[in-house]
């Protein structure tokens, strides 16, 4: 087919769509191309329309003015796409950029950039478009190289490089419009002061008031204060904020690798990967910190124990919910009230199921036993508190006890990773399936590794509390249970701020009630 000379060209473009397009960056990082771009219609006399966007995903269907444009250009709607590079449509992979072309060419809607007009039904053009094509993929590539290298870099020297500040805190500087001051901290992070306030009082709601991340929301939510996003609160958002060990002052990173996004992902990212803690990179001192060691450690301590109660299909709490723990796998326990006998508070049978299906057997009971063991075993604590005010030991068996008990799991768990490899050069594994062993091996000395961090932080708490301490909060909890007319909800939270967990265990007639107390 003959081609039309560029000039010619040129005359017979009258409609056209101006694309904007910025992969990173602000709405005025757009305003420069914008101006360039018009300023070139006007001076050439072409009626235009702007699609713009600001986004990162190579994938089209990411993009909706893009898609918005390549459906009117189907239409025939413009004689031409006016873009400042021809990289602007796409510097996706080969596929991205054919589907691109193809719709131009059917269409046959011209390519314009401030340098040259590409008509795709000349060969030339269209070689010439594929090798810029090529040449900014590439080049793209390397950018994004330099940019993770960069992040890698600025986190082992303490630069905050991981997007988002996480509440309270904000990017390198910050201005108190009640003192004048500048707070600054270049390449790190900055206290909000405004801020500041409700990460204190969600953090001392939970280590004082023991409040649940979800009754923390509520809080925040009916005082009308907004979520770091201006939102409402969600219990999950306080609950990450308040775990975050950006808090304490460091910075930690390469704890993944990889893409995790099911959608956004480009055809060549690597899988998410997610590292062990010996392989993260901590850089202490990095800016002020917004709470200590020890309040973090309580966070850790109390969010152990309440996130590992099962989802309950209701949402009713009963006296005992989330503080029955099975004696025999350690998963907690479902509370509910018997459907036969409706004022009767019952303890489920274990729910646990191991990996191969066999149920953990652990029976179910009348919780009117466990209520008359609690005020029993709490009696015996006390006379035995009060027995050792002046003894520093003998305090801590229990705690000492499942400590030994992780600890031998622990060693279980990596003897057994040891001989996977053994067992690879008998030929009783071939590599992927040892590879998926030793996979889930880790993940379950990761449990337990989890499990040892929390007993020890449990350890460490006790030891901060002194005995005469102790006996004032049971004679405080004995007087407030006594009173009438307490809703079940009432009694849990009574019952949670004096116990840790109750172990239980039941085979036919005989029963085990352990009270582990705070």
């Amino acid at each position: 087919m003959p081609t039309i000379p560029n000039e010619q060209l040129k005359n017979i473009i009258k409609d056209v769509a101006i694309y904007l397009r910025k992969s990173r960056g602000v709405e005025e990082d757009l305003q420069k191309h914008r101006t360039a771009l018009e300023e070139l219609c006007k001076v050439k006399g072409w009626r235009y329309t702007e699609y713009s966007e600001i986004g990162t995903s190579d994938s089209i269907d990411l993009r909706p003015k893009m898609l918005q444009l390549l459906k009117d250009v189907e239409n025939e709607m413009y004689d031409a796409v006016v873009i400042i590079d021809i990289d602007r449509l796409s510097r996706g992979d080969g596929e991205e950029q054919a589907r691109i072309k193809n719709i131009l060419r059917r269409s046959g809607t011209l390519i314009v950039t401030p340098n040259k007009i590409y008509d795709l039904e000349d060969d030339s053009d269209d070689m010439y478009s594929d090798f810029e094509g090529f040449i900014a993929r590439a080049e793209y590539k390397q950018i994004k190289k330099r940019l993770k290298r960069g992040k890698k870099q600025g986190a082992r020297r303490g630069d905050w490089t991981n997007g988002t500040p996480p509440f309270p805190y904000v990017y390198q500087e910050w201005y108190d419009e009640k003192t004048r001051e500048l707070f600054k901290n270049e390449k790190g992070l900055v206290i909000n002061k405004d801020n500041y306030d409700t990460y204190r009082f969600l953090l001392e709601k939970v280590i004082v008031g023991r409040l649940t991340p979800n009754e923390l929301a509520w809080e925040l939510n009916r005082k009308a204060i907004l979520s770091p996003r201006g939102g409402r609160w969600h219990g999950a958002t306080i609950q990450r904020i308040l775990v975050d060990e950006t808090h304490l002052g460091k910075i930690i990173s390469n704890k993944s690798a990889g893409d995790g996004h099911a959608i956004k992902r480009s055809k060549d990212s690597k899988d998410l990967v997610y590292f062990h803690k010996d392989e993260w990179i901590v850089v202490e001192n990095c800016h002020e910190a917004v709470k200590t060691q020890e309040e973090h450690d309580k966070v850790i301590l109390f969010f152990g124990r309440e996130t590992k109660t099962p989802r309950r299909k209701g949402t009713n709490i009963y006296p005992l919910s989330g503080l029955m723990k099975c004696s025999r796998c350690g998963h907690t326990l479902v509370i509910n009230y018997r459907a036969d006998r409706t004022s009767k508070e019952y303890v489920k049978p274990c729910w646990y199921q191991d990996a191969i299906g066999t149920k953990c057997g652990n029976s179910g009971s009348d919780s009117s036993i466990v209520h008359e063991q609690i005020m029993i075993q709490l009696d015996m604590y006390r006379e035995a508190l009060e027995k050792a005010l002046n003894d520093d030991g003998g305090e801590n068996d229990s705690v000492l006890r499942d400590i030994k008990m992780i600890l031998t799991e622990i060693a279980k768990l990596e003897k057994k990773i040891i001989r996977i490899d053994e067992l690879v050069e008998d030929e009783y594994y071939t590599l992927p399936e040892a590879k998926k062993r030793k996979a889930d091996l880790k993940t379950l000395l990761d449990e337990a590794e989890t499990k040892l961090n929390l007993y020890q932080l449990k350890l460490n708490d006790n030891a901060k509390m002194t005995n005469t301490e102790r006996i004032s909060i049971i004679d405080k909890f004995k007087e407030a249970i006594t009173q009438e007319n307490l809703t079940p909800k009432e009694i849990n939270k009574l019952y949670k701020s004096i116990i840790s967990h109750i172990v239980w265990d039941r085979k036919k007639d005989d029963y085990l009630v352990e009270v582990n107390f705070l």
